[in-house]
């Protein structure tokens, strides 16, 4: 993950008891509702073995979202030239 803000992700990690788990929350929040795995925090709580008041405290600390902002500009950058194409595709096809 690049950085923005001056946020060091490793410095982040370095600062909990459960980095792994709080990297998989980043990744499961900058990812698109309909493609959650599991679909809701309180099962992500369960399957990660940490309490939904773990993730609700994450989310306040202050490298939480702009971790999940460098995710979610990682998931886009690939999908940004089918996006664009189809949008296009759309258009011309609402035209004729």
């Amino acid at each position: 993950m690049g950085t923005t803000n001056n946020y060091d992700l490793k410095e982040d990690l370095a600062q909990l008891r459960h980095p792994v788990e709080y990297e998989k929350f980043v990744l499961w929040t900058a990812t698109p509702s309909f493609e959650r795995v599991p679909a809701t925090q309180k099962l992500l709580a369960k399957k990660l073995k940490v309490t939904e008041d773990t993730l609700s405290d994450w989310k306040k600390r202050s490298g939480f979202w702009v971790g999940v902002k460098d995710k979610r500009q990682e998931w886009g950058r690939d999908k940004t030239p089918n996006i664009l194409h189809s949008l296009y595709q759309k258009a011309v096809a609402s035209i004729f």
